[in-house]
């Protein structure tokens, strides 16, 4: 509660307007919009100070988005589609909240989408709206899911290919997650890529398509990556056949942001934990400059065998037709796809999973990125 206080001394002074944190009265004055950047500038000012603070905690952080939330509360209930996408991000049950937590995020997605769907705020990078609907896919189920993302694909002209993509992904990723053992859910992503493709859409965004049908079709757990390799950022050769006989992580990271610098921390953790026999993990740098990679590698952990992907190489990426790379991936002992990572916590259980399941020493009938699986 002290750091609590001391951000409410804190944060008026690197932004304008008033801010008390845990005993915050609910706005109810103010142009909607006005009032809106205000709170999210609040917001976001009171995270920096959080995450620069030695004594912050996950405590803590709950507690001012929970202040936050109340604040939120009377655009939220006025039908303000900014402040319902904010809250969905940053969701927080409050005591005063009339519906069970889920029920509640259940009924704030049906008022965001589609009332809300052809307006501009939705692409704002810092809406990350596309995240936060993914991340609420077993609440929501898969279909449902997927139909939010048709809504947001459905204004969009033909032309925007850009936009186009980001909403066919989350209505693929909705759908069939990227490793879903699931035949049937596969087969209905990649329905979407090809009804796509059928509406000729620009070069690009057939290239897209195309990459995310190969992924569908490839990305399958059993399939083997054993033959993916790249050099490192001294030109040496790290190739994933050199671990068989180890459960392998391949993390992907980029030391240019914080979120992949404490992405490579934990993947230096797991690597240290399991120094042996038993697993390894293998790094792929997406950095664009070698340089600054040399730099922050070692403070960063980085002591692991790392495939240098940036700078135009995409000696995995390419190879694996990744638009975007997952945490981490997880291979058995033969190099065959065990399971695909988006978080920590994903990571936790697969690795896990998988030094534990002794089928996973038992070559049968896998297939290669050369063969896929059909």
């Amino acid at each position: 509660m002290a750091l609590l206080v001391n951000l409410a001394l804190l944060v008026p002074l690197l932004v304008p307007g008033p801010i008390a944190l845990a005993a915050a009265p609910v706005a109810t004055v103010g142009a909607p919009q006005e009032l809106f950047r205000t709170l999210v500038a609040e917001h976001r000012a009171a995270v920096a100070v959080l995450a620069s603070s030695a004594t912050a905690d996950a405590a803590t952080r709950l507690e001012l988005d929970r202040a936050y939330n109340a604040r939120m509360r009377p655009l939220v209930e006025a039908d303000h589609g900014p402040a319902l996408a904010w809250t969905l991000r940053y969701f927080v049950a409050l005591p005063t909240d009339a519906l069970p937590a889920d029920e509640l995020r259940r009924d704030l997605w049906s008022r965001l989408l589609p009332t809300h769907a052809a307006e501009e705020w939705i692409w704002a990078r810092d809406v990350e709206l596309f995240d936060t609907l993914l991340r609420d896919r077993a609440l929501l189920g898969a279909r449902p899911c997927a139909s939010l993302a048709a809504t947001l694909l459905a204004p969009l002209p033909l032309v925007e290919s850009e936009r186009r993509l980001l909403a066919l992904t989350a209505q693929s990723e909705a759908l069939a997650p990227l490793g879903s053992e699931d035949r049937a859910a596969r087969q209905a992503a990649a329905a979407v890529w090809r009804a796509e493709i059928a509406r000729g859409p620009k070069d690009e965004l057939i290239a897209a398509c195309e990459r995310a049908l190969w992924r569908l079709e490839h990305f399958v757990p059993g399939t083997s990556f054993a033959a993916l390799a790249g050099l490192d950022v001294d030109g040496n050769q790290v190739a994933l056949a050199d671990f068989r006989g180890k459960i392998t992580v391949v993390g992907f990271f980029s030391l240019e942001q914080e979120s992949g610098r404490a992405d490579a921390r934990s993947l230096a953790a797991l690597d240290r934990r399991f120094e042996g026999p038993a697993l390894c993990v293998v790094g792929v740098a997406l950095d664009r400059s070698p340089g600054e990679f040399r730099r922050r590698a070692d403070t960063c952990g980085v002591r692991f065998p790392t495939i240098f992907d940036g700078a135009a190489r995409a000696f995995v990426t390419g190879g694996l037709r990744l638009d975007s790379a997952p945490l981490a991936l997880v291979l058995d002992r033969e190099g065959r796809l065990f399971r695909v990572c988006r978080t920590l916590a994903e990571l936790e259980t697969a690795h896990v999973d998988a030094l534990r399941d002794p089928a996973l020493n038992a070559s049968s009938g896998t297939s290669s990125l050369g063969t896929p699986q059909r």
